[in-house]
């Protein structure tokens, strides 16, 4: 069955969402509106164009674009905490709660998020330390996908 990103995008807002800070005390109204911002804003930038959803990316390539990446790693299907300005969805997010916050405070900092048809992945800091075989890094943890 071909994805249409809901669960995906769904995934990534509750990783993201269960990392707030408690500091600065966000109220359970604040976190719930940063969820379904995120959310909404993720499975917008999903449909864009440039994700070409649903076509499966391409496998990471370090050496064709070591900042960066190709295809699975790109930019364009990221998520990212503490690259100034930040990411605008997380940003977005922020906004809409109400929570003030310099984005590397409230959030994971150095953690890039990708998502893709039915994988959502996780990594601690931009991938520059060894790569496994599938061509991910090694320390990248993948996320189960939301049941919705």
């Amino acid at each position: 069955m071909e994805s249409d990103g809901v669960r995906e995008a769904e995934t990534a807002a509750r990783w993201w969402t269960a990392r707030l800070s408690p500091w600065p005390d966000p109220s359970i109204e604040q976190i719930v509106t940063f969820h379904a911002a995120l959310r909404e804003d993720l499975l917008r930038r999903i449909r864009e164009p440039r994700w070409c959803w649903p076509q499966p990316a391409m496998p990471y390539e370090p050496a064709a674009d070591p900042p960066l990446g190709r295809g699975l790693m790109s930019y364009a299907r990221n998520v990212h905490c503490d690259f100034d300005p930040g990411d605008v969805s997380l940003l977005r997010a922020l906004d809409a709660a109400s929570i003030r916050w310099d984005i590397g405070t409230v959030l994971p900092e150095k953690t890039t998020m990708w998502i893709n048809p039915g994988l959502v992945l996780v990594h601690p800091n931009i991938p520059t330390g060894p790569v496994s075989q599938d061509g991910l890094p090694e320390t990248c943890e993948t996320i189960p996908l939301a049941a919705i």
